[in-house]
Formats: C-alpha cells, sequence, structure tokens
C-alpha cells in the first residue's frame, strides 16, 4: 500500500534561532572573555505538555563549581511569546520575537547587578 504525504512539501519551512541557542552563545562568551575563571551553562527542562524551561547559569569552576542562576527562559513548543524570569535585576520580561528577547537579554546581561555579581564572582574565584 502507497502512503501519500499529505505534509506537503517542507524544504521552505522556516528554521529560527531558539532562545536556548541564543542562550548558549552568551555562556560561551562568558567563559571566552573571562578565560573560564566563570563558565556559562545552559539547563533544558521540559514538561509533559510542552513547556520548556531553560536556565542561564554561571558556574566558578574554582570554586568547587559554584553555580549562580542569572535568568529562567519559560516557553511553549512555538517558542514566542517567552517569559524571562527570575532574573538578576528582579524584573520579569515578556518578548514576542527573537529581537525582543535579544534586547530583553542584553538588558539583563549588562545590567548593574549583573556587573556586582560578575565582580564578586570573579574575585572569590581569583582569591582562591
Amino acid at each position: 500500500m502507497v502512503t501519500n504525504n499529505m505534509w506537503g512539501s517542507l524544504e521552505d519551512t522556516e528554521i529560527v534561532r531558539t532562545p536556548t541557542a541564543i542562550l548558549r552563545g552568551q555562556a560561551e562568551i562568558l567563559g571566552k572573555v573571562t578565560k573560564k575563571l566563570l563558565e556559562g551553562e545552559v539547563d533544558v527542562s521540559t514538561t509533559r505538555g510542552g513547556t520548556f524551561y531553560i536556565d542561564l547559569d554561571i558556574t566558578v569552576p574554582n570554586l568547587e563549581n559554584y553555580s549562580y542562576t542569572v535568568l529562567r527562559v519559560k516557553h511553549s513548543m512555538l517558542i514566542y511569546p517567552l517569559e524571562i524570569g527570575k532574573t538578576v535585576d528582579g524584573k520579569d520580561y515578556v518578548c514576542d520575537n527573537e529581537e525582543e528577547f535579544i534586547g530583553d537579554l542584553g538588558t539583563i546581561l549588562s545590567s548593574k547587578e549583573m556587573r556586582t555579581v560578575i565582580s564578586a564572582l570573579l574575585s572569590q574565584a581569583k582569591g582562591t
């Protein structure tokens, strides 16, 4: 029995950059700019209902892999809109698209509060 393709052509299906990929890129940059004194880690979990939770953490190898959670992203299988919560600046964000996500992520990662955390972690990492 021959089965017909009812999906149509999938060759032109749009592939978007996921929040996980964006966060992994930032995690990699953190390790490079701190010469591995601080390392970024991205942890992804899902629920049976299809909700994705993505944590961006900073790990300090010199402090027995101490870990600090910078933020948590929550989204459905459709990706956008997504929520950013548990942020270092104490604010919650809702992003309707990748451009908003990147803008809000930049605000969080370059915030005064994040600089204070980075300073403290680097000081402790270098002081061991």
